[in-house]
């Protein structure tokens, strides 16, 4: 491993930590079940387990605008869960392969009851995305 990289592991470790003593909610990689849990007193164990702060959900009205989110949960809506979406005023949109191409009118946020989102960390590929 490169000096570089075990730096910004550790950053992200040390981050990871501080947000927990800030009060922040912690979750870890369950590897039983490859899902993310909640944990209350972590163990800091970064050999067996993965951590990192609970993301935020958010209603899409509150999405930041023009960042890029993730639909996690929308009532009985499940061909919609883990598309990519961006809020642009009062409209969510689902960028393309072609990032000419968006689906300008995917959906309004106006109506939506029920569709929680969470911000996209780091960069994503637009070219790894299905229309």
């Amino acid at each position: 491993m490169s000096n570089q990289t075990h730096c910004e592991q550790s950053r992200k470790m040390a981050n990871v930590m501080l947000a927990y003593s800030e009060g922040k909610e912690i979750e870890y990689l369950d590897s039983a079940s490859n899902q993310w849990a909640v944990t209350t007193h972590p163990s800091w164990d970064w050999s067996r387990y993965n951590y990192r702060v609970k993301p935020r959900i958010y209603h899409p009205k509150d999405l930041p605008a023009g960042k890029l989110a993730r639909i996690v949960s929308w009532d009985n809506n499940i061909c919609h869960i883990g598309k990519i979406v961006i809020r642009v005023g009062y409209t969510l949109i689902q960028p393309g392969k072609d990032p000419s191409y968006w689906w300008a009118d995917f959906l309004s946020i106006k109506n939506i009851n029920n569709l929680q989102c969470q911000l996209i960390e780091g960069p994503i590929e637009l070219t790894n995305l299905e229309c």
